[in-house]
């Protein structure tokens, strides 16, 4: 009860007390007005309409998945989550501990990636981004007029809408690789593939979200894709800032589900043009291996782990290792 009284002293702690959940009579008088939940479930199913953006927890329950469904509800929405800890052992390297009237409140981040270490990220983002588009833009030059000759009726360029971090949109920018009937988004790739009388490849697509030899792509395309060169327009979407240089791969929204219940550790941060799966086998790795390591950069990240991933990229580009 004056702990409630304490935080919801707005000049004092910051906070605007929106709603309680708990017995009735451990809200201070001075809190009335605020909103009362008996009930866990009722207070998490209102989240959306109660418009918040922190959850405290001030007490853990014995029920450890009780707590966990607390932490889910608060990355699903994007929120802030924090709490008193009890335990010496809830403090983690991905915590930020503040003392409140002598009162320890620990915010847990979804990944390391928090204040300095997001300024110093994105300005490696931009100069390198800048750096490689002087070769970048001779190479695309070449390639495009490639695309063209092969295949006039389409454009050079083809964009396809993926998800970022907080689980926003964006339009990634990629040098066309498949001949022009087959990606105007008009059709899912399993209806594609199907069509073409390749209903096996559609069940390999399922599974993997790749297709060894794809008949779709040009030869010119296979090319493009084995040295990368197809991604180098995404160097753009870097000095936008829709995606970083390094992180997990731009997926589109149907591909959330693969994430099940760490979909939103995901999105806490922006896709890559490169990530720790591409290091790591790229093409070969299947989908599972896959979801492991773009969570593990999630929650590892470090501004070394994002230089070893940008020079292992260039040696596994020059090799042309697991490239599709």
């Amino acid at each position: 009860k004056d702990l409630s009284k304490l935080l919801g002293n707005t000049i004092v702690s910051g906070y605007r007390f929106v709603a309680f959940v708990g017995r009735k009579n451990n809200i201070p008088k001075e809190l009335s007005s605020v909103y009362h939940y008996p009930r866990l479930n009722e207070a998490l199913d209102d989240i959306e309409t109660l418009q918040v953006n922190t959850i405290i927890q001030t007490e853990m329950f014995e029920d450890p998945r009780k707590n966990s469904k607390i932490w889910q509800a608060a990355q699903s929405n994007y929120l802030n989550y924090r709490f008193i800890p009890s335990q010496a052992e809830l403090y983690t390297g991905r915590n930020t501990v503040e003392v409140f009237e002598g009162i320890p409140i620990v915010t847990i981040h979804p990944t390391p990636l928090i204040g300095w270490g997001r300024i110093a990220k994105r300005l490696f983002d931009i100069v390198m981004a800048l750096l490689m588009l002087i070769p970048g833009s001779i190479i695309l030059a070449v390639a495009g007029l490639i695309t063209k000759l092969v295949d006039p009726s389409g454009p050079i360029f083809y964009t396809h809408k993926r998800v970022t971090r907080f689980g926003g949109s964006f339009y990634v920018y990629k040098l066309r690789t498949m001949y022009q009937k087959y990606c105007t988004g008009k059709k899912t790739d399993d209806e594609i593939l199907k069509e073409m009388g390749r209903p096996e490849l559609a069940e390999v697509f399922k599974k993997t979200r790749k297709i060894p030899n794809d008949p779709r792509i040009t030869k010119p395309g296979k090319i493009f894709r084995a040295t990368s060169i197809d991604e180098l327009p995404q160097l753009i979407n870097v000095l936008k800032g829709d995606i970083s240089l390094i992180g997990p791969r731009p997926i589109v929204k149907e591909e959330l589900k693969l994430y099940k219940n760490q979909a939103s550790t995901l999105v806490a941060i922006k896709p890559g043009l490169t990530g720790l799966w591409q290091v790591s086998g790229r093409s070969d790795l299947s989908i599972e291996e896959r979801v492991k390591l773009d969570i593990y950069y999630v929650q590892n990240w470090s501004f070394w782990l994002d230089l070893k991933i940008f020079f292992k990229t260039i040696y596994v580009v020059i090799k042309k290792s697991g490239a599709m």
